[in-house]
């Protein structure tokens, strides 16, 4: 993706999530108490100038009481939910590119990413259980300030009100699987304190 489409798709999924707070009439103070974040970074984000990750992607699926495919506007499909590999829809983030593979409305978000080698992010927390599995590559978790090194073929299964963080420090992309429990309902904030991400 080159910067005029990534510039594209940041002012695209930032008036996506524009309308989709002020559907539920909520301001960006609310939001932000409710994920952990501050007014100025989304607003930012709502105004196409800074590209969500994906776990602030979730964790605003989750304030909206929405799936992240939903979030994402994918199209809806048929029961049963299939991901074909070669029409998925492919977004992208500062974590990576990244698939959104469940059902609207599902009760788990599957999300796969192919995660960029990056700094270590800040860390989030919400209510559930997540599940990220290494398909390829090596990847780190960090669970409350201790650092879990995953290589390809390897599983973490943990609390997700645990303070935690996903990131990859090699040179090449690795892919990762990451389910993570129900989006919470509309209007209810995640439980727990979810430190702010850097602006």
């Amino acid at each position: 993706m080159d910067v005029d489409e990534a510039d594209d798709a940041s002012r695209w999924i930032g008036r996506r999530l524009r309308e989709i707070r002020e559907q539920q009439r909520l301001t960006l103070g609310e939001v932000a108490e409710r994920t952990g974040g501050s007014p100025s970074h989304l607003s930012r984000i709502e105004k196409g100038q800074r590209q969500p990750s994906i776990g602030t992607l979730m964790q605003l699926a989750r304030t909206y009481g929405m799936s992240l495919s939903q979030l994402v506007d994918d199209e809806p499909g048929d029961a049963p939910h299939v991901v074909r590999a070669a029409e998925a829809p492919v977004h992208d983030s500062p974590d990576g590119r990244y698939v959104a593979m469940s059902a609207l409305g599902s009760a788990l978000q599957v999300v796969r990413v192919e995660l960029r080698p990056r700094r270590r992010p800040a860390l989030v927390q919400h209510a559930g259980e997540e599940w990220i599995h290494v398909l390829d590559g090596e990847a780190t978790v960090e669970l409350d300030g201790e650092l879990v090194q995953l290589a390809a073929g390897d599983a973490i299964h943990f609390d997700a009100a645990v303070p935690h963080g996903l990131h990859h420090a090699g040179r090449s992309t690795a892919t990762v699987l990451v389910v993570s429990s129900a989006p919470a309902t509309p209007g209810h904030a995640p439980s727990g304190h979810v430190p702010r991400p850097a602006d």
